[in-house]
């Protein structure tokens, strides 16, 4: 099994739950699923995490590149 760094795992989880926030409306629109407050919430909540996700996966991303250019003796 290859070792997928830590920052691709959160960008490939962030993605999928914000296409997934943005994909449940969509169905709703398209009367593909019933309209519910319990459909909008988890679309609104999978949608923040995985934005959120994104961003601590690019931070995390910045960090290891930073740290790695630090011990090979480059500078930013």
């Amino acid at each position: 099994m290859s070792k997928i760094p830590i920052w691709t795992r959160l960008w490939i989880i962030g993605g999928t739950l914000v296409l997934v926030g943005v994909g449940v409306p969509l169905s709703m629109m398209l009367h593909l699923l019933p309209s519910t407050f319990l459909l909008a919430g988890i679309s609104f909540v999978s949608s923040s995490i995985g934005i959120m996700l994104g961003y601590i996966a690019t931070a995390v991303y910045i960090k290891s590149a930073r740290d790695k250019n630090h011990h090979d003796g480059l500078e930013m």
